[in-house]
């Protein structure tokens, strides 16, 4: 008789061989539930590359100044072409990135030295920063709409100019580079 059985950590299905008949069987149903990761907050300043990322939402504009020495600031707070800054270090939320649809999941804040009427702002490669094929839904802010491409540099199959999607549909978990521009 031939007996072969392996297992594979916990969670995963174990097969039985018995006398050339094989039988899958799988531990508890509890055991099968994956843990559903927290959501973390990220910000992104795509002028200098700095990341910070915290657990809570409440944390992010903190440990931004902290890290970093920029002040995050809503859209509506930058300076108009030529003014100055209402903050000397700022940093300005032109866009967010989501890992769900309807703005769920970790929330990828992308933020600059200036809105979009400046010119265009972009991601060549989102794998730079951990968040390769992980986006689902968007909103872009102030003057600023967004458009994510399936290959780095802005090539292949692209999705928008738009302000906010809710759900990305065939480009859900595709996307690796971006852009924003003046709405």
């Amino acid at each position: 008789m031939n007996r072969f059985v392996m297992r594979v950590g916990a969670g995963a299905v174990s097969l039985l061989l018995v006398g050339g008949a094989s039988f899958a069987t799988s531990p508890s149903a509890a055991a099968d539930t994956p843990s559903t990761p927290q959501p973390q907050y990220c910000s992104l300043n795509i002028d200098t590359g700095q990341q910070v990322c915290v657990d809570q939402e409440a944390d992010l504009a903190k440990a931004v100044l902290d890290q970093t020495g920029y002040t995050l600031l809503p859209v509506s707070q930058a300076p108009k072409p030529g003014a100055r800054s209402v903050a000397p270090m700022a940093t300005y939320i032109i866009g967010e990135l989501y890992t769900w649809p309807n703005y769920g999941g970790t929330r990828w804040t992308v933020t600059a030295s200036s809105d979009c009427t400046a010119g265009t702002k972009q991601i060549s490669n989102f794998a730079t920063y951990g968040w390769s094929n992980d986006v689902d839904s968007f909103k872009s802010f102030g003057a600023c709409k967004t458009k994510l491409w399936e290959n780095p540099n802005f090539t292949g199959a692209a999705y928008g100019y738009n302000v906010n999607v809710t759900d990305l549909g065939a480009m859900r978990n595709a996307a690796e580079s971006g852009k924003w521009i003046k709405a």
